[in-house]
Order: structure tokens, then sequence, then C-alpha cells
């Protein structure tokens, strides 16, 4: 082995696991912003890092994290303007984006028991029919049932109560609290028209 193909081994060998190191530490940043703005889906970081593995989309995907939640990102990982012409990376984006939001969407329907966004779930007993709006509303979680609503969630489903999803938030809005719940539904209902 010659010179300069040991050099050039070892080189890819630091570039590769300078690489991993670099997914690992995006991982962690991601795991972070999850654990103080959505905690509730902290559990899909490491999923979202298996889908995307060796496409080179991690810093897309930290980045797009960090716009969601409105945190300023790590300087080391915005990137520069000779990197990747901007309408590509935005494409990149937006591809990465909806399977972000679909896999939020999957990792919540799963946790509280849902088929599908539209499937009704009845209780042990079989009494209390429930959506996964209505879970999401309970739950007063705006992000959570705007991506349900974007994926084809139906808002007029009726609970065992006989309340669609936005009649609950009115019912539980003490205070003022479910405001951002019902704004949720007001602009789906006024960009779907």
């Amino acid at each position: 082995m010659t010179v300069k193909s040991t050099m050039t081994t070892m080189t890819r060998q630091l570039s590769s696991s300078s690489e991993r190191e670099e997914i690992e530490h995006l991982k962690e940043l991601c795991k972070q912003i999850y654990a103080q703005h959505a905690p509730e889906g902290i559990d899909s970081v490491d999923n979202l890092f298996r889908q995307i593995d060796g496409s080179k989309l991690e810093r897309e995907l930290y980045l797009k994290i960090c716009e969601k939640h409105t945190v300023t990102p790590d300087p080391q990982f915005m990137p520069s303007r000779c990197q990747a012409n901007k309408q590509e990376l935005q494409r990149l984006q937006h591809q990465q984006s909806k399977k972000v939001e679909q896999q939020m969407v999957n990792d919540f329907l799963e946790l509280h028991g849902f088929h599908g966004v539209n499937a009704q779930k009845k209780n042990f007993i079989g009494k209390t029919t429930k959506f996964p709006l209505h879970e999401a509303v309970k739950k007063n979680n705006p992000h959570l049932v705007r991506l349900l609503l974007r994926a084809g969630a139906t808002p007029n489903n009726r609970n065992s109560c006989g309340q669609m999803p936005i009649e609950l938030a009115k019912s539980l809005n003490k205070d003022g609290r479910f405001d951002e719940i019902l704004g949720a539904f007001h602009s789906h209902t006024s960009s779907s028209s």
C-alpha cells in the first residue's frame, strides 16, 4: 500500500467518523427541542433519523424542527449560501417536513390506539366513542390538531356525547386555554373553503 492510498483511507475513515458524530449531535439537539417544546414526540426522533439514514438530510431535518418550534438553530448547522441551490434545498425541506409531520401523526395515533385519522375508538366497556381529533383537543395540542386536519381528519365526527371536536374545544375553553385549538379549526375551515 502506498503512502498516498494509506492517507486517502485514513481521510475517509476520519470523514466517516466525523459525519457519524455530527449526526448524533444533530439527533441530540432535536431531542432537546422536542423535550422542551413537544415532549410527546421525543420518542419519534430516533425513528425520523433512521428514515433518512444515508440521505444527507439530517441537517435539513434539524433546521426544519428548529423552524417548526421557533428555535434558533446552532450556527454551525446553518446552511451556507454556497451549499445547495435555494430551490433544491426548499424542495428537500418540504419533502422532509411532510415525512416528519406524517411520522408525528402516526406516532400519536399509535400511542392512543387509533388505526387512522378518522378511526373511532371505544373504551374497554364499549360505551364511549372518540376520534383522534377529540383526543388531540382534550390534550390541548393545537399543533397535533393542525397536523391531523392536514392529514385528512374529518372535523365533524361526533364523539359519544354528540360533540364535534370544535364543540368539545368550546366546552373546555375556560379562561381562553383552548383559543389556539379553536383558531386551528377556524383557519382550517377558512383554508378549505
